[in-house]
C-alpha cells in the first residue's frame, strides 16, 4: 500500500458479528477511530463514519480498494512471520506441545499397564479358583471379562509405536513446514472470513 493509504488507517480489533470480508472492522480511521469497511461498486475499504456519515462526521475521504488492502497487509504480515524470532516461536510451541502429548501418553501407558497388572493378577485368582473346582457361571463370566479387557489393553498398549515414529522425522521439518503455512495463508484463510478475521487479527498485532 503507498504512504497514503496507510496513513489514512490503522489496524485494530474488531468486535461483534463478523463481517463478510477480512479486514472489515480490524482496519481503523485514524481521524475518528471507526473502523473502516467495505463501500460501493468498486469494493474499496472507506471510513464508516464518512461513508455513512458524511464528510461534516469525519473529512477521511480515503478510498483503498479492497484487492490492494488485502493483499498488502497479507503480504506484510506473512513477512513479518517469516521473521527468525517467529519462526523460533512457532517450534517452541510445537516442541511443548509434543513434549506435553508425550507426557500424557507416558501418564496413560503407565495407567494402562498397570491396570494389565492387576487383570492378570486378577485371572491367575479366577483360574486357580476354577482349578479347585469352582466353576459358577459368574466366575467365568469375570474371568472371560478380565481376559478380554487385558487383550484390549495389550494390544493398545503394543499400538504406541507407530505414532509415536512419525514425530521423529516430523521436528527436522519444522523450518521447511512453517514456511509452507505462511506461503499458504490466503488461500487457507479464505475457507472461512470469520477464522481469516481472527487469525489475521493476531498476526497484525504481533509485536
Amino acid at each position: 500500500m503507498g504512504a497514503r493509504a496507510k496513513a489514512g488507517l490503522t489496524v485494530g480489533e474488531a468486535h461483534g458479528p463478523a463481517p463478510q470480508y477480512i479486514f472489515s472492522g480490524l482496519c481503523k480511521c485514524e481521524l475518528c477511530k471507526s473502523n473502516f469497511v467495505v463501500s460501493g461498486p468498486s469494493q474499496s475499504y472507506v471510513c464508516a463514519t464518512r461513508a455513512f456519515g458524511g464528510l461534516s462526521a469525519c473529512p477521511n475521504t480515503e478510498r483503498v480498494p479492497r484487492v490492494r488492502l488485502e493483499s498488502g497487509l497479507l503480504e506484510a504480515i506473512k513477512q513479518k512471520l517469516l521473521d527468525p524470532e517467529y519462526q523460533q516461536l512457532f517450534a517452541d510451541e510445537v516442541r511443548q506441545l509434543l513434549s506435553d502429548d508425550a507426557r500424557h501418553q507416558d501418564a496413560e501407558r503407565e495407567a494402562r499397564r498397570a491396570r494389565i497388572a492387576r487383570l492378570t493378577a486378577g485371572i491367575e485368582n479366577y483360574a486357580n479358583a476354577i482349578g479347585t473346582g469352582l466353576k459358577s457361571a459368574t466366575l467365568l463370566e469375570r474371568l472371560a471379562a478380565a481376559e478380554a479387557e487385558r487383550a484390549r489393553l495389550v494390544k493398545e498398549d503394543e499400538g504406541g509405536g507407530p505414532r509415536d515414529a512419525k514425530v521423529v522425522p516430523f521436528l527436522p521439518d519444522l523450518s521447511a513446514r512453517y514456511e509452507r503455512i505462511v506461503s499458504d495463508m490466503e488461500r487457507v484463510l479464505q475457507t472461512s472470513c470469520r477464522r481469516a478475521r481472527s487469525c489475521a487479527a493476531s498476526w497484525a498485532t504481533c509485536e
